[in-house]
């Protein structure tokens, strides 16, 4: 298609306009953006973040040979969360962190050794709205002893 008459001229205001609409997005819904009476652009001021904290302690856990686990944590809407496990007895626990779609089934997220008298943090890799802690020794003849931090932080609007 050729455009065979062109009207090439300097534009006036007064004769020469376009109506324009600009649109943004809440990541949700096109919004119109907005002006005041003399056409200036509209900003308001973006929400306050409040950060909420949260703990849970498990301490003076008593370890086995036998696998056992913490009750399970809702970590469905939390922006953050962790594991500090300290192991305050003599001998090693085998750790691992577990992760669940239904509070019931879990899974295998990462496992490791806490030495004796020390501490280890863990992070889950993967999202699923659940997690525990599950821990054992290795030898059949020694317990130690865990204390279990479970932290975490949430984000949004006030």
């Amino acid at each position: 298609m050729t455009a065979k008459q062109l009207d090439i001229r300097n534009l006036v205001r007064d004769r020469d306009h376009v109506k324009a609409e600009m649109f943004g997005t809440d990541g949700t819904h096109l919004r119109a953006v907005r002006t005041d009476e003399a056409g200036r652009l509209e900003v308001a001021p973006a929400p306050e973040i409040n950060t909420v904290f949260n703990e849970e302690k498990f301490l003076n856990w008593d370890v086995t040979h036998e696998m056992s686990s913490t009750p399970p944590q809702n970590t469905a809407v939390k922006t953050m969360t962790s594991y500090a496990v300290i192991n305050r007895g003599d001998h090693p626990a085998l750790v691992r962190i577990e992760i669940s779609p239904n509070g019931f089934d879990f899974v295998l997220d990462q496992m490791e050794v806490v030495k004796a008298k020390a501490m280890k943090v863990f992070v889950p890799n993967f999202f699923l709205k659940w997690t525990r802690i599950s821990a054992q020794t290795e030898g059949k003849k020694n317990g130690t002893v865990l204390d279990v931090y479970f932290q975490s932080q949430t984000t949004g609007s006030k």
